[in-house]
């Protein structure tokens, strides 16, 4: 039931249509980092990984557009970089995952021709809430006095989050967008660092991205569409 509606939903928000005023397709590279039972502070950039991806977005409107992205990303942790309490248990990991995810953008302030109801161009903030199925691959080790438990030794591979995010984007020109965007997955579960059991079982795990995105325009001139010379 759960591959079903995680079928419908990204096949809707990465192929349907409604409106279609301009279309795009592009590339994504930053970081990603996560906390969990290895990185127990709120936000860390120690064992921050490589974040890259492309996707595809279809803006029905200058405020509203679709995404479809598949991603890379890659994170590790060491208990030697954190507190006392946790240094003699040295446990450490490294994940990458794949992501395939489907998405929605909501621009709330993208400025509008009064004539023609078009983009005007100019630096726009946005927020963006997806629905991502990932593949995680994780491998976790214990180099001091506490040994990694065996309920921990078949971690799931695999599970959907709930991505939210804030972003900028800013024309280059008539066919290029620059964008930066962070995001928080929600609901990861407390795998993404193959450990569970043995840390804290109670807490689940959080990962986070952040990046620099181009998109470019496929199709017809934009100043057709996105009215950037106003």
């Amino acid at each position: 039931m759960r591959s079903f509606l995680f079928i419908s939903i990204f096949s809707f928000i990465s192929f349907c249509s409604f409106g279609q005023q301009a279309k795009y397709a592009g590339i994504t590279l930053g970081l990603s980092t996560y906390q969990g039972d290895v990185v127990q502070q709120s936000f860390s950039l120690k064992g921050a990984g490589i974040l890259a991806g492309v996707f595809y977005k279809d803006y029905a409107t200058p405020k509203l557009g679709l995404k479809g992205a598949i991603n890379f990303a890659t994170f590790s942790g060491d208990d030697t970089n954190f507190l006392d309490d946790v240094r003699d248990r040295r446990f450490s990991f490294k994940s990458n995952l794949i992501e395939f995810q489907g998405g929605i953008e909501f621009a709330p302030f993208a400025k509008e021709s009064s004539t023609s109801g078009v983009f005007q161009g100019g630096l726009t903030p946005y927020v963006s809430l997806g629905f991502s199925f990932v593949v995680i691959n994780s491998s976790p080790s214990a180099e001091g006095r506490i040994l990694l438990l065996p309920e921990d030794d078949n971690p799931p591979k695999s599970r959907f989050m709930l991505p939210v995010g804030f972003g900028l984007r800013y024309y280059l020109s008539e066919q290029i967008i620059l964008s930066g965007q962070f995001d928080t997955y929600f609901f990861a579960g407390d795998y993404l660092d193959g450990i569970s059991v043995s840390g804290n079982p109670k807490a689940d795990d959080f990962l986070f991205t952040g990046g620099l995105s181009l998109a470019f325009r496929l199709g017809t001139n934009a100043s057709k569409q996105f009215n950037l010379q106003d």
